[in-house]
């Protein structure tokens, strides 16, 4: 008891970060009423008059931390329900299922989905946003404000190919977004009413990507455009050849692409000393999130490799372990629809816990491996990233990929020189087609065999199989297992894989 009474004040930073992200989780799921909450401060008010009556003041203390995280629970599950009834506050519902003229300003950089054009808009004397799909022409940039002629519509769940309901309406919830305006046509009002420093930084990822598509041919400049800043425009083929193979995340803009780029930047810089060369991986990270646009997506890709960064320069994975739960619960705190409702961070914080903890695990278990070309590092990061982030993927897509191993192994080595080269290709394309060409010719021949290895893998009978039964309570069961496993780990210093 008393050794459990040390651990609970030794850590109660961790387990109140744990509370609120419990408070904010339960609320997520369940309605709240309010008699819950009446119940609740009276449990902890009697609690509190408990602790005063204990004479241990170790004992007293812990009670104290345990009505503590009871009310940091009740502050998470009050902070979703709060911020739930904002985007509640709805002005456009009684012209639902009308055609309308809406008069919007254009907030976020338009997304090129091949026959049509997604835009994300505000309307005039509102503060809600509506995600308008409109045809390809005549082409709306940043900061436009248009005039878009369609019907108004909200948002609907549906049922994916792979059998599983997607939660549509709270995915776009999450950012704001609670109507749509499908099929609409547009018409420009005036340009340059966004944020000029916004709209400056995504004029020049405009013209970054068009450097690369003058010098690099399709389909690898939509690769490269997709490896280097997330851009979503490789079209559904490739996309479900990458999901087969297990490697659509090379694509998709998470802490692991962000940690890519500052550890290239570390290893170029490796000559001068190793403060300086951190130092360089940290701004390579904030000019990388610049450049993509800064949303809130990449803003939290960001923080992710920053810890990774400062976890493997400084060897103490315990403080930024909690580093890495008090960055999380600041994340919630700013916007709590994200724990539940938003799949990319809950990738991006449980691929970054495995790249801080369990990847120096594989690495020592894989100690056959050699370490020529770094294949023992991609083999012991590729084990850790993929098994700890397969319940979610299973719980939330229901696909297994039996070929994702050596797809990832003979790829993943090539993820750092495409960014570096396809990174030099686009600057150089600045200065002109000639200067660019040479990159771009390097560039284009490693995500040539991407796509060959991708292509060539997914052909195998039964690449990929779908699990439908993979319910809530065995994602917690596993991962539960996982939490035992590791935990036995830190204690002991090693761990025996059978």
């Amino acid at each position: 008891m008393e050794r459990l009474t040390t651990y609970v004040v030794r850590n109660s930073l961790v387990i109140s970060c744990c509370a609120f992200l419990c408070g904010v989780g339960i609320a997520s799921v369940f309605t709240i009423h309010l008699y819950v909450w009446y119940v609740s401060i009276s449990v902890c008010s009697a609690l509190l008059v408990c602790s005063v009556c204990v004479r241990d003041k170790k004992k007293q203390t812990a009670l104290r931390i345990g009505v503590l995280c009871m009310c940091v629970c009740l502050i998470g599950s009050m902070r979703f329900v709060l911020h739930a009834q904002t985007l509640n506050n709805t002005s456009l519902d009684t012209v639902v299922g009308k055609k309308i003229e809406l008069i919007a300003t254009i907030v976020e950089s338009p997304q090129d989905k091949g026959s049509y054009t997604s835009y994300i808009v505000t309307p005039e004397g509102s503060s809600e946003k509506v995600l308008v799909r409109a045809s390809v022409y005549p082409e709306f940039t940043y900061g436009d404000r248009v005039t878009f002629f369609g019907k108004l519509e909200v948002p609907k769940n549906f049922t994916t190919e792979t059998g599983k309901e997607f939660d549509y309406v709270q995915y776009l919830k999450k950012d704001g977004i609670k109507y749509i305006l499908p099929f609409a046509n547009g018409t420009l009002i005036s340009s340059g009413n966004g944020n000029v420093v916004k709209g400056t930084l995504l004029n020049i990822k405009h013209a970054f990507l068009k450097n690369i598509q003058t010098v690099i041919v399709e389909p690898e400049s939509s690769l490269l455009a997709g490896i280097l800043l997330g851009v979503d425009s490789l079209g559904r083929e490739i996309e479900d050849t990458f999901r087969v193979t297990g490697i659509v995340h090379i694509v998709v803009l998470s802490g692991y692409n962000i940690t890519i780029v500052s550890e290239s930047l570390i290893r170029f810089f490796s000559f001068i000393p190793k403060q300086f060369a951190l130092s360089m991986g940290a701004f390579g990270i904030v000019l990388f999130s610049i450049m993509v646009g800064g949303t809130p997506s990449v803003l939290r890709a960001s923080c992710m490799a920053l810890l990774v960064l400062l976890a493997r320069s400084t060897g103490r994975t315990y403080d930024v372990g909690r580093a890495l739960l008090f960055a999380a619960c600041v994340m919630v705190l700013w916007n709590p629809q994200i724990l539940i409702f938003d799949i990319s961070f809950q990738l991006s914080f449980l691929s970054t816990v495995a790249l801080i903890w369990v990847s120096p695990v594989f690495y020592k278990v894989l100690h056959r491996v050699p370490e020529t070309f770094k294949l023992r590092e991609i083999a012991a990061t590729t084990l850790s990233t993929q098994l700890f982030v397969l319940p979610l993927l299973l719980f939330s897509i229901g696909d297994f990929s039996i070929v994702g191993l050596p797809v990832n192994i003979l790829v993943l080595g090539l993820i750092p020189p495409i960014m570096f080269f396809g990174f030099v290709t686009g600057l150089f394309g600045f200065v002109s087609y000639w200067t660019a060409l040479p990159f771009g010719f390097i560039t284009y021949w490693m995500l040539a065999y991407v796509l060959k290895v991708a292509d060539v893998f997914s052909r195998i009978p039964f690449a990929s199989i779908h699990i439908e039964s993979f319910s809530l309570w065995m994602f917690w069961i596993v991962y539960g297992i996982y939490g035992v496993l590791f935990w036995k780990w830190s204690t002991k210093k090693h761990i025996h894989i059978l």
